[in-house]
């Protein structure tokens, strides 16, 4: 798993970081995790059963979900 910083304002509460997991699973369908720790917004990818080469290229091009 990789967790990658988010830009500065998103995903930064609870909340906001459950409605991005939202979002990404519905637009892209592709399944991360999703977390705000300490202010800090964060995406967690990881290589699993649920995921494919597929969804990571969709994931990229598809972000940053006019932040």
């Amino acid at each position: 798993m990789r967790i990658l910083p988010l830009p500065a304002g998103v995903g930064d509460t609870h909340e906001a970081a459950v409605a991005l997991y939202h979002r990404i699973a519905d637009e892209l369908g592709v399944e991360v995790a999703t977390v705000a720790w300490r202010g800090q917004g964060l995406l967690g990818i990881s290589a699993h059963a649920y995921n494919a080469p597929d969804d990571y290229a969709r994931l990229a091009a598809g972000l940053p979900l006019d932040w």
